[in-house]
């Protein structure tokens, strides 16, 4: 680890640090913004009639899984229906979890 730190000094002293440019902060700036297009996919292959989305946000923290239609999708405000809200579910019963996680 100590090699990794030394490697680090030398290529941080010869380029200077990453984190001081402004692609680094442009980048940043978009991963952490909180305006996100929502990926939908088909389940059950192309004749779906309906596209699907798992959303995560300050409201959804836990996530909803949710559905619209094509049309409504390649509009600017897409109609989403709630599949599931992973938020709203009570509390698993076992002692091995605290909540649900969505693995999907």
């Amino acid at each position: 680890l100590e090699w990794v730190k030394e490697r680090n000094a030398e290529c941080i002293g010869a380029l200077g640090d990453p984190k001081e440019s402004e692609t680094y902060k442009r980048i940043l700036q978009i991963l952490d913004s909180k305006e996100k297009i929502p990926h939908a996919f088909r389940v059950g292959g192309r004749s779906g009639e309906n596209l699907y989305n798992f959303w995560q946000d300050g409201k959804h923290v836990q996530g909803i899984w949710r559905k619209c239609t094509l049309d409504s999708y390649r509009t600017a405000s897409p109609a989403w229906s709630t599949v599931i809200d992973i938020d709203a579910l009570p509390a698993p019963t076992t002692d091995t979890a605290q909540t649900w996680v969505w693995h999907g």
